[in-house]
């Protein structure tokens, strides 16, 4: 599960380095940055399947054992196609219309999708552990690297909001509370970390 977890942070260091281009974008205007943004969409596609390859494919629990293979195996697939679609969409956000013009949405897309079909692949206790204890760490890095692309210090929280109270999703309209800052989420990666560590433990 090592190897999921750390995979899980660097997917979302690698979506934190495609959206922090916009950042450089907007701080050097005459820059073509497009070629960086499809280089980093193509690497966090590579990070979706190395993690769906990692995880493997595992039977359901008893409990479930009355959903068919052949559903598992869909789910996993439309988990991994949803993925891959929102990070396409992601990398080239810019140029959808209307409402679709939302990265946040497509960025929320590729990773809960991809957390979904891990957890579709191998629906176990150790599993679940594993992507709850990979949500702050990788959160964390991510916004530092935003941070960092738009020439912020480690634990500035703004978003689109420059409180950073808020995030929006402008599909839907919503504004979205924010309960941590960068500061906290450090603590409690930090602690997600130790609690992973804790159960592999256990686990040996």
């Amino acid at each position: 599960m090592t190897g999921i977890l750390i995979g899980f942070v660097a997917h979302r260091a690698l979506s934190g380095v495609r959206n922090g281009m916009y950042y450089i974008v907007a701080r050097k205007p005459n820059a073509d940055w497009l070629q960086y943004r499809i280089l980093s969409s193509a690497l966090i596609l590579v990070a979706v399947f190395f993690l769906f390859g990692f995880s493997g494919r595992e039977n359901l629990p008893s409990w479930l054992g009355f959903i068919p293979d052949w559903v598992q195996r869909g789910c996993l697939w439309g988990a991994i196609a949803a993925s891959v679609i929102s990070t396409i969409l992601a990398g080239s956000y810019q140029r959808l219309p209307g409402r679709l013009k939302d990265l946040h949405l497509w960025t929320l897309g590729e990773q809960t999708f991809l957390a979904g079909g891990l957890l579709v692949a191998s629906p176990t206790l150790d599993m679940l552990i594993t992507l709850l204890c990979a949500v702050y760490p990788s959160v964390f890095v991510q916004k530092w690297i935003i941070n960092w692309s738009g020439g912020q210090p480690w634990h500035y929280n703004g978003t689109d909001d420059p409180t950073g109270k808020y995030y929006s999703l402008p599909f839907f309209g919503w504004k979205i509370r924010r309960y941590a800052g960068q500061k906290v989420r450090l603590l409690l990666a930090i602690s997600s970390i130790f609690v992973f560590v804790i159960n592999s433990l256990i686990q040996k």
